[in-house]
C-alpha cells in the first residue's frame, strides 16, 4: 500500500496552441492508489463538435502516442476536456504524445507533450496504471 492519499500529476505542453500565449496542460488525478480522472487544459476556447451518448458536449480529438493514432470523443467541461483512461495509459512511457484539436488551421491546433517529464515510479505508486502499447 502507498502512503500517498491524493496525487496530482501535471504535464505541460511543449508549444502553445493557436491564439494562446500559454502552453496546454494535462492534469492526472489519483486517490488512494487508484486512477480517478485526467483533464486536458488547452488554454484556448474549444467548441464541441458532436453530442455524446447522453447528450453532453463532446470534442472529437485525434491522439498520437508514438506510432499509434486514434480518434477519441472527450467531454467538454468548461475550460478543459475530460480524457479517457485509454489515452492516459497510452501517455505513460511514450516518447511522442500529440493531441490534435478540430478547427481551422489544424497544424496550429496540435498540442505536443514530452511525457519523459512524468516520473514513472511516482506515477506507478500513486495511480497503479500500466502503460498501453
Amino acid at each position: 500500500m502507498t502512503d500517498v492519499k491524493r496525487a496530482r500529476f501535471e504535464l505541460e505542453g511543449d508549444n502553445p496552441l493557436r491564439d494562446s500565449e500559454r502552453n496546454p496542460k494535462i492534469n492526472i488525478f489519483c486517490e488512494k492508489g487508484d486512477y480517478l480522472f485526467a483533464h486536458f487544459v488547452p488554454n484556448v476556447r474549444v467548441r464541441p463538435n458532436r453530442p455524446g451518448f447522453w447528450g453532453q458536449p463532446q470534442v472529437e480529438v485525434r491522439v498520437r502516442a508514438d506510432s499509434n493514432l486514434d480518434n477519441h470523443g472527450w467531454n467538454r467541461q468548461g475550460n478543459f476536456l475530460s480524457m479517457d483512461k485509454d489515452s492516459v495509459r497510452r501517455l505513460i512511457g511514450t516518447a511522442v504524445f500529440k493531441i490534435e484539436l478540430p478547427g481551422p488551421g489544424t497544424p496550429d491546433n496540435i498540442a505536443t507533450f514530452s511525457p519523459a517529464g512524468l516520473n514513472l515510479d511516482q506515477f506507478k505508486n500513486a495511480c497503479h496504471l500500466k502503460p498501453k502499447r
